[in-house]
């Protein structure tokens, strides 16, 4: 098992998946927050998307 930490120290709101559950998108919520996009199977960061305090629904399929 391993266990996913995108910002140490940061709140992390809610993860959601792509359609596929390819990608894991993750709210990290706060003034320098950003939502970061990751590969569901390596847990390697994919992209960084900086914006403040980031949170809704990312998947449209939802």
């Amino acid at each position: 098992m391993k266990t996913l930490r995108p910002e140490p120290g940061a709140t992390v709101a809610h993860t959601e998946f792509t359609r596929d559950g390819s990608r894991a998108l993750v709210s990290v919520w706060g003034d320098d927050g950003a939502v970061i996009v990751f590969d569901a199977a390596t847990l390697q960061e994919i992209r960084r998307l900086p914006m403040r305090k980031p949170s809704g629904e990312y998947n449209v399929f939802n």
